[in-house]
């Protein structure tokens, strides 16, 4: 599978590996990746339920969770899932244009509605291209990890 563009949607990835590695180590080398190819990073706490934020810009980004499963003989089965985040005030910030503009259809105010309708479409185009290429980076990187391992064998 060659890694192209990745919609904003949850997926998911799985890897084969036949050298142990120390889950902690593992997500590291993902970042690594990420950040080879200038991704912002953030990790996730203790309590968090995804593993790091890969940012897209202001308005989206994605949370990718890591899960392994030891089979023994220093195997592992890696799980990968990640999914997109857009921001609460992006969302916010789209729903008031969103708003203004039916209030203003409503009013029949044609160039104001037209005006905040395509205020509203571009800040929602923006939000799912920012959700795309933090869905694309984290894509990216774990097909280098699953050529990584698949070399090993």
């Amino acid at each position: 599978m060659t890694a192209g563009r990745s919609w904003p949607r949850p997926q998911v990835m799985f890897v084969w590996s036949e050298r142990w590695q120390a889950p902690e180590k593992r997500l590291h080398s993902i970042e690594a990746i990420l950040r080879a190819h200038r991704q912002v990073i953030l990790r996730g706490g203790d309590y968090d339920r995804w593993d790091l934020v890969v940012g897209g810009g202001m308005l989206g980004s994605a949370r990718p969770l890591m899960a392994i499963e030891e089979h023994g003989a220093g195997t592992q089965f890696l799980r990968f899932r990640w999914w997109p985040t857009c921001s609460t005030g992006g969302v916010t910030l789209t729903s008031l244009f969103a708003a203004l503009s039916t209030g203003a259809v409503l009013d029949q105010a044609w160039p104001a509605s037209i005006i905040l309708g395509l205020v509203t479409g571009c800040l929602a185009f923006r939000m799912l291209q920012e959700c795309e290429g933090a869905m694309t980076a984290i894509l990216r990187a774990l097909e280098d990890v699953r050529t990584a391992e698949a070399r090993s064998r």
